[in-house]
């Protein structure tokens, strides 16, 4: 039977051609290594955006509903704001590598900032616990395999401490001033989650560095070959 490969069997490279997936442009002038970098804090920036985005939507349309309630100023206030930092991290995205932080600290930057935004929302606005919960929880998600374990650690203690905060806060300032079993119980359930998402990011993490190391001596096995 004819071969038809003369030389035997082709040879299948186990390392994916990045190169492809660079599109030639303004970047092609760029190492490889550069440019392949610069895709994936582009893909962060655009993830964080549509977190950005899908949150705006869902609280404007639960302002609509009645559910939450939030001055025109301030919500015109929080988008101006979110705006200027998208900008900026988009401007980190696009600047190049020599300028650019290391995808961890820039993870790390987006991660406060929405943390922060968050905990104004939730400040500014009334009725508004289960979705600042969900907007805490997106932060999280988005963090945990972006930073380290210790660093997710300390962003969860950063989110919860915020929350508490300003959730006391306005438990003291309201007419007459009153901590509510219906309260703890909501301070309980975000806590809950919070500890969850903390516990879901260490078993992540773990065999997401098993799996990194395998494939790591699997590419090495390879090329000894």
């Amino acid at each position: 039977m004819h071969n038809p490969f003369p030389s035997g069997s082709p040879t299948v490279s186990t390392t994916p051609d990045f190169s492809k997936l660079i599109a030639p442009g303004s970047d092609s002038d760029l190492p490889l290594s550069d440019a392949i970098t610069k895709l994936v804090t582009m893909e962060q920036f655009n993830l964080a955006f549509a977190i950005y985005c899908g949150w705006s939507v869902i609280a404007w349309l639960s302002h609509m509903a009645g559910m939450v309630s939030i001055s025109m100023q301030t919500a015109v206030t929080n988008l101006i704001g979110i705006c200027a930092t998208n900008v900026l991290f988009f401007t980190i995205a696009r600047s190049q590598a020599p300028h650019r932080p290391s995808e961890e600290i820039t993870a790390l930057a987006q991660s406060v900032v929405g943390i922060a935004w968050a905990t104004l929302f939730t400040f500014m606005s009334s009725g508004s616990h289960e979705l600042s919960i969900g907007i805490y929880a997106s932060v999280l998600l988005f963090a945990m395999l972006r930073v380290r374990r210790n660093v997710l650690n300390r962003l969860t203690v950063f989110a919860v401490s915020s929350y508490l905060t300003i959730f006391i806060i306005k438990m003291l300032t309201r007419e007459p001033p009153s901590i509510t079993p219906a309260s703890l119980v909501q301070i309980l359930i975000f806590i809950s989650i919070m500890l969850c998402l903390v516990g879901t990011g260490r078993y992540v993490y773990r065999h997401y560095n098993r799996i990194k190391g395998e494939y790591s001596q699997l590419q090495q096995r390879f090329r000894s070959e």
